[in-house]
């Protein structure tokens, strides 16, 4: 009896089908695996309002997006002050044993924290936030954020809750505490000057730890020099220092906001009117 074996074309097919559904299984595998890191995100987001909650009772204000020069703790971020509601009371307590022998977190010796992880900033899906990276700027190794205060519309304004110096009351969000973020996605900048956790040298403190969502930024400025426009919500690729001049995050089609009632919500790419009714406490639009 003949045996019959498979033709070119049949067999070619059979690749082709194979191909097809092996392409099938990773996209779905990719995508579940992006869901869970989108889950994972999501949890520090909420772990983080919830600790922004507990200072605000505590201290009877939203911690400073930075803290001011000359004061105790000076210019380390908001997310070194709410360690404590994290849990990290034995970490906050060595960073105010550092900055008692030097105020300053970067002369003459920077702090040693500057270069350490804190997971509790990291996105999963933001492939940078689990090592250190290096500084090009100022040659250093630093520790990445994945997450950024919101200052308002923009830096200079300072009408969102998180900015340099901020003592804002949660009774002082006029707008509701649901329809406010406080947090949003943003990586650290492609050149890794800007979005470091633990302190940083950016403009009191703005696109390191706080950012508006309508940032406007002079293209003469040495230290970011981008194209004269005003950064809005799009898509962005970590690439340059310009990519840390507007949120947005690796998850596809848009980032996630923590509101001042402790919820996250993902916003879409292009949601520029829905973030700047968002952002500010008190109306503005």
């Amino acid at each position: 009896m003949c045996r019959r074996g498979f033709t070119l074309v049949e067999l070619l097919v059979v690749i082709a089908i194979s191909g097809i559904l092996l392409g099938l299984t990773l996209t779905s595998v990719q995508a579940a695996r992006e869901a869970a890191r989108r889950a994972s995100c999501n949890n520090h987001m909420k772990q983080i309002g919830l600790a922004l909650i507990e200072h605000e009772i505590s201290f009877r204000r939203f911690p400073a997006g930075t803290v001011a020069r000359f004061q105790e703790l000076e210019y380390t971020s908001w997310m070194v002050s709410i360690l404590p509601q994290l849990g990290e009371l034995a970490w906050f307590e060595k960073i105010r044993m550092h900055s008692r022998l030097q105020n300053s977190p970067f002369r003459p010796v920077p702090h040693p924290n500057l270069a350490r992880i804190n997971h509790h900033y990291g996105c999963p899906s933001d492939p940078h936030s689990s090592s250190l990276q290096y500084s090009l700027r100022h040659s250093m190794l630093v520790g990445p954020t994945s997450f950024l205060g919101v200052s308002g519309i923009n830096s200079k304004d300072r009408d969102g809750v998180l900015y340099y110096d901020s003592r804002v009351k949660s009774s002082e969000i006029i707008d509701g505490l649901s329809q406010t973020i406080l947090v949003g996605e943003r990586p650290i900048s492609g050149g890794s000057n800007f979005g470091w956790w633990y302190a940083g040298v950016g403009v009191d403190g703005a696109f390191d730890h706080t950012l508006g969502v309508y940032e406007e930024v002079d293209p003469t400025n040495p230290w970011m020099p981008c194209n004269a426009r005003k950064f809005v919500f799009p898509e962005r690729v970590s690439s340059s220092d310009c990519d840390g001049t507007n949120f947005w995050s690796f998850h596809p089609g848009g980032a996630n906001f923590l509101h001042a009632d402790g919820s996250v919500h993902f916003v879409t790419y292009g949601s520029d009117d829905v973030l700047r009714a968002l952002a500010t406490r008190h109306g503005r639009d």
